[in-house]
């Protein structure tokens, strides 16, 4: 699997080793990054938001490897395990290339019987952190823990000014006010993938393993579309 660039023309994706692209307009491929890192042992590559970094978390190290596409060189190896009290960050988002601020999932085990589950912002240069929601704890004692896990983490999602907190608890997608902690939509939704909101804030796409998207307006909490 790859990424495409924000416009759409370029294509990145791993080839053994290595990082290629692939220009759409002229059909050309070419290597762009020797990662030293087989294929199988990478996972989750991905643009920053502003489409200036890519990145994968490498598998057996649990490090976030960031590399900079105008010179296609590494600028950063983040232990993904050493942030904070967690376990381990998932999910990773950057926010900021320039900062380097990273957005993710911090997860936390608890004597293998409970997980806890948090948004977190971190800077990565001082070593900040910042939970952005709540946490949340995921039984993970019994024969259930595959699916509770599963469910549990597909969706966790915040608003752009930061005031909707969008998760899935068991089969449940439920968004809530971060200020308040009122439960704003709280509905059974089997088979969720994975669910964002749109850069506006005005929408929640909620994407199902089937394909099927459904779109709720963040102002009513109602179905607007689904195809």
């Amino acid at each position: 699997f790859g990424v495409f660039s924000k416009d759409g023309n370029l294509y990145y994706y791993r080839k053994n080793k290595n990082l290629w692209v692939y220009n759409l307009k002229n059909n050309k491929a070419k290597k762009i990054i020797n990662t030293n890192t087989a294929k199988d042992n990478s996972n989750g590559t991905k643009l920053s938001s502003d489409g200036k970094l890519i990145m994968f978390t490498e598998k057996n190290s649990n490090k976030l490897k960031i590399y900079e596409l105008e010179n296609n060189t590494l600028i950063n190896n983040i232990n993904l395990g050493e942030i904070g009290d967690y376990n381990v960050v998932t999910d990773i988002k950057v926010l900021d290339s320039e900062k380097l601020i990273i957005r993710g999932t911090g997860l936390k085990n608890y004597n293998k019987k409970k997980l806890e589950l948090q948004l977190v912002e971190y800077d990565v240069a001082s070593k900040k952190l910042k939970a952005l929601t709540k946490k949340r704890s995921v039984d993970i004692s019994d024969d259930w823990k595959k699916i509770r896990l599963e469910n549990n983490t597909k969706v966790n999602s915040l608003s752009p000014n930061g005031s909707l907190d969008a998760y899935q608890e068991d089969s449940d997608l439920k968004i809530q006010n971060i200020y308040t902690k009122e439960i704003l939509f709280d509905n059974y939704e089997s088979n969720l993938r994975y669910g964002v909101f749109s850069k506006d804030g005005k929408y929640f796409f909620a994407v199902f393993t089937s394909g099927k998207i459904k779109i709720l307006s963040t102002k009513t909490f109602k179905e607007v579309k689904t195809f």
